[in-house]
């Protein structure tokens, strides 16, 4: 009976990766339409606020980009707070993701150090 828990143990612990993986994927995707969004928007900025988000990337600073943000027009700032929010929430989600990662190899440690040998009860490469 304690094989079959440690079999299921390890089987879940498997399927874990996969669903990671897949979220990162999910994840790696919403980057990639948030960059194409913002592309799209900044076809829409005038000389000066192209020179003011220059400034505001390199200085990275929170006044340097509330000027580049003051300079947008109501609709950009309104597409702009849109994709900085989805932003936002990717990176909760990333770093979410990163902990579970890390959660997930400190159980597998942990149960590589602490279980019984179990050699040819468990395919190769589920732990």
């Amino acid at each position: 009976m304690e094989r079959v828990a440690l079999g299921m143990l390890f089987l879940l612990s498997g399927c874990a990766s996969l669903v990671v993986e897949q979220r990162a994927v999910k994840l790696n995707t919403e980057v990639r339409a948030i960059q194409t969004d913002f592309s799209v928007l900044s076809t829409s900025f005038t000389p000066e606020q192209r020179a003011k988000y220059a400034r505001a990337t390199t200085a990275k600073d929170g006044p340097t980009f509330e000027e580049f943000f003051s300079s947008l027009d109501t609709q950009q700032q309104a597409t702009m707070l849109t994709l900085l929010a989805r932003a936002q929430q990717v990176e909760q989600a990333q770093q979410q993701l990163v902990q579970e990662v890390q959660q997930n190899l400190t159980m597998r440690h942990r149960l590589r150090r602490e279980m019984p040998d179990v050699s040819g009860f468990i395919p190769a490469g589920v732990i």
